[in-house]
């Protein structure tokens, strides 16, 4: 499936359980606050923009923000989270994820290491999605390393949001961590509240006009 084309705008994102720039070489940009999380060696990012959203697809572990499942070999599991902010409500109709890459040099499994994620559109409800591959070939592991989640033929494909939070990931190879250099989210525009007041308006005159055309208004008295 070829990529999407007209992204929507993203003014800031959140992120919980992600590792810090400079971590295993792995750097990033943010302007927001980042704080320690509540399992050492992972931090929450909130209220900015950065690496995720600054339209520039890395090929590298240079600004692409990195996340791990663990703290290392027996340390406790953790599920970071990615919550989007767009600039108006749209209908989703997908959401591609930009891994890096390609994996070599410095031969690394994390680039687009992505299998599937599970959607939240602030709605309350969930829904779970894999991916499906597109771009070059991570050398090391196989996989491709952009990902594209369609939400064609979804029961989200009808809700309009302007927020939406992705999170527990699941990976391609059994190397827990995955990197994202850049997401691009597409929709369709919800209609403006005077375009919807115009709509009820013709519809009502519609109506008007044909019940003065039924049978019998229009006979000689």
């Amino acid at each position: 499936m070829p990529p999407l084309a007209g992204a929507q705008v993203i003014t800031s994102y959140d992120l919980t359980f992600a590792r810090a720039s400079g971590y295993g070489g792995w750097t990033n940009t943010y302007n927001g606050t980042i704080s320690p999380a509540s399992v050492a060696g992972f931090y929450s990012y909130t209220g900015g923009s950065g690496t995720l959203n600054d339209g520039i697809v890395s090929t590298s572990a240079s600004n692409n923000q990195l996340f791990t499942l663990t703290n290392g070999s027996g340390g406790p599991v953790v599920s970071p989270t990615i919550t989007l902010h767009l600039d108006a409500s749209y209908f989703i109709t997908g959401i591609e994820v930009f891994g890096g890459g390609p994996g070599s040099p410095p031969g690394n499994y994390y680039f687009g290491n992505l299998a599937g994620a599970t959607f939240n559109f602030g709605q309350g409800s969930s829904l779970a999605l894999g991916s499906t591959d597109f771009g070059p070939a991570n050398l090391i592991g196989g996989h491709s390393i952009d990902d594209l989640f369609s939400f064609a033929n979804t029961s989200f494909a009808s809700i309009a949001t302007n927020t939406i939070t992705l999170g527990n990931f699941q990976l391609d190879t059994q190397v827990a961590a995955f990197g994202v250099t850049e997401i691009k989210v597409f929709g369709l525009a919800t209609p403006e509240p005077h375009t919807v007041a115009l709509l009820a308006a013709g519809l009502l005159a519609v109506g008007w006009i044909a019940r003065q055309r039924r049978p019998g208004r229009d006979r000689l008295a």
